[in-house]
């Protein structure tokens, strides 16, 4: 009796080891972050996963790879993650 009382007391701490683990794990691993905060005028964002540019907005993460256009008298600022 006394021995399955102590196995059972290990599962609630089991299963906060368990959800607190999981999501320490996903963000520790290094992903850039480069997102659009603000956007004024015209400003076009090509993709490779994407066949035409698009209009950029706030919000929108970025790659090294990905392509700005930028008309005149508009601006675009980023954060731009630097590992």
């Amino acid at each position: 009796m006394n021995n399955l009382l102590l196995k059972s007391s290990y599962f609630p701490f089991l299963l906060i080891f368990l959800t607190l683990n999981f999501p320490l794990k996903i963000l520790s691993q290094p992903v850039p972050i480069h997102t659009i905060f603000e956007v004024k005028g015209k400003v076009t964002v090509d993709k490779e996963q994407w066949n035409n540019p698009r209009a950029a907005w706030v919000g929108l993460t970025l790659k090294e790879t990905d392509k700005l256009e930028v008309a005149a008298n508009s601006y675009v600022k980023i954060y731009w993650r630097n590992h």
